[in-house]
């Protein structure tokens, strides 16, 4: 898959309109002209950030399905849908502008980033989707959505980090991270019949949530296939595997402690937005049911029972991310599915 600057003038990535095409300075005025920050102090010093947000998600967009095969129709409901998404925005701007104090600043401006991704988001499942399910060619809408969602989770980790880094409102709460890493932490210490054994009970409890039951035919399958692969199969290394995902979620926390534009593959930087997610919505839980989990984790050997303590934690996650504002759920649901697909296609 291509990168995002494939898509997009790097002047514009940059934040630097001058050098913009006409395509992209008609999409700058259509966002500019909105005044979307008007009369919000949350936007004090920051409007440009917003907008520029804004912009470059919308040209991201468009980059990606003026090369698709299913350019005309597309383009003409993402333009559609564009006003209603900028409305949109507004109401969550204001919503935060009411809610944010100094010690929730983070969270209401990620909250914002998430959101307004999350209206992308939207448009690609409930218009985009819905509109090609009879199309011919599957593969073109897959490949259009895998490229749109990649690029959606690109620039919303750059806007995260400029977040920081300018404007020096930065990350707090990163619980389901860290947790994760300690898990993995003593996963990775296995041998491999007791990573499989562990998979085989995470496997079992995810089908019982119910984010699992939210989730397509496809995505199941895909879930499906790379937990059989890690719970059931001699041909996979569960520990590699697993070492994989402990080195991405090591970039994730080097990434929290020092925010960069460092490059990062499509599997790393999809795992560290999943994460950024759940560590969002986790992050006002003063319930935090990963330490109960952990707890019990941490003396847990493949002769215990886990199961139970596994299913409740999946549970109290599944709840978590459903009870979200709808574009939230819609958004992690997207970049899970996107990150099993170029993890693990079922259908190659």
């Amino acid at each position: 898959m291509e990168t995002l600057s494939h898509f997009i003038e790097p002047d514009l990535i940059n934040g630097r309109r001058s050098m913009m095409s006409h395509e992209e300075n008609e999409i700058s005025k259509k966002i500019t002209s909105k005044n979307l920050c008007q009369d919000l102090p949350l936007c004090d010093g920051r409007s440009s950030f917003v907008d520029n947000y804004l912009i470059l998600l919308t040209t991201a967009v468009d980059s990606i399905l003026k090369t698709s095969p299913i350019k005309e129709l597309s383009l003409k409901l993402f333009y559609e849908d564009l006003p209603q998404i900028l409305r949109d925005v507004r109401k969550i701007l204001k919503s935060a502008n009411a809610k944010v104090s100094d010690s929730t600043e983070f969270y209401y401006w990620n909250s914002v980033l998430k959101k307004v991704s999350g209206k992308f988001h939207g448009f690609l499942t409930l218009t985009l989707i819905e509109n090609f399910k009879d199309y011919d060619n599957t593969n073109d809408i897959k490949n259009v959505i895998q490229k749109i969602v990649t690029a959606l989770v690109i620039i919303e980790t750059k806007y995260v980090n400029k977040l920081c880094i300018e404007h020096k409102i930065c990350i707090k709460s990163f619980e389901c991270t860290k947790a994760l890493h300690r898990i993995l932490e003593k996963l990775t210490s296995l041998p491999d019949n007791g990573i499989r054994s562990f998979m085989k009970h995470f496997y079992e409890a995810l089908f019982a949530t119910t984010f699992y039951s939210r989730l397509s035919i496809v995505t199941t399958r895909e879930f499906q296939v790379i937990l059989n692969n890690l719970a059931f199969s001699n041909n996979v290394s569960a520990k590699d595997l697993l070492q994989s995902v402990q080195k991405s979620v090591e970039m994730r926390l080097d990434l929290i402690t020092t925010p960069s534009d460092k490059q990062m593959g499509y599997d790393v930087i999809l795992i560290h937005i999943i994460l950024s997610d759940l560590d969002h919505f986790y992050s006002k839980n003063k319930q935090f049911s990963f330490y109960n989990f952990i707890k019990y984790f941490i003396d847990w050997n493949t002769d215990g029972t886990l199961g139970k303590h596994l299913r409740k934690l999946m549970n109290d996650i599944g709840h978590e991310v459903t009870v979200q504002p709808h574009e939230l759920p819609i958004k992690i649901t997207n970049e899970v599915r996107v990150f099993l697909e170029l993890t693990i296609d079922p259908d190659e």
